[in-house]
């Protein structure tokens, strides 16, 4: 895809991102170089439920923006591939002192869907993909992401 285009699908979801109430946002402070990040968690009426967006904005001289890149993903939970041997029981005890769930598995795999909290504070996410790389109970924690654009 070239930079700045998109398709209609993903047209319409940002266009129904627009139309969503926002939930947080939290904007760095610009660089040297008038680059800063900024994130959102947005509260759709879709069937995305809670959204959230990651930009990396660069202002012009005139101070306009310039989205440099974007990515979305779900802002409740992530995605872990639980390790051969951790218990589901044992994991589920870890989460709880993190103040997460465990949620579905997707059918056929070890990948687990981990809920929390994404409404009351940005940095949870962060938080939790913390916790679980140095957990030993999981492979790659990640963020269920739904787009990424540069």
């Amino acid at each position: 895809m070239e930079k700045g285009r998109t398709t209609g699908a993903e047209s319409r979801f940002l266009e129904m991102l627009a139309r969503s109430k926002i939930l947080l946002e939290e904007n760095s402070v610009a660089d040297s170089k008038g680059t800063f990040a900024r994130k959102r968690v947005y509260e759709t009426a879709s069937g995305h439920g809670l959204v959230r967006m990651e930009q990396t904005i660069q202002l012009d001289s005139d101070g306009a923006e310039e989205i440099r890149q974007q990515v979305l993903m779900a802002a409740d939970h992530i995605m872990v591939n639980l390790l051969t041997g951790t218990s589901t029981e044992r994991f589920a005890a870890f989460l709880d002192k993190h103040h997460a769930t465990l949620g579905q598995q997707i059918r056929g795999t070890q990948v687990f869907l981990v809920h929390f909290d994404g409404t009351q504070d940005l940095s949870k996410m962060e938080q939790l993909l913390d916790a679980l790389k140095g957990s030993g109970m999981v492979s790659e924690p990640e963020p269920d992401f739904i787009q990424f654009v540069i």
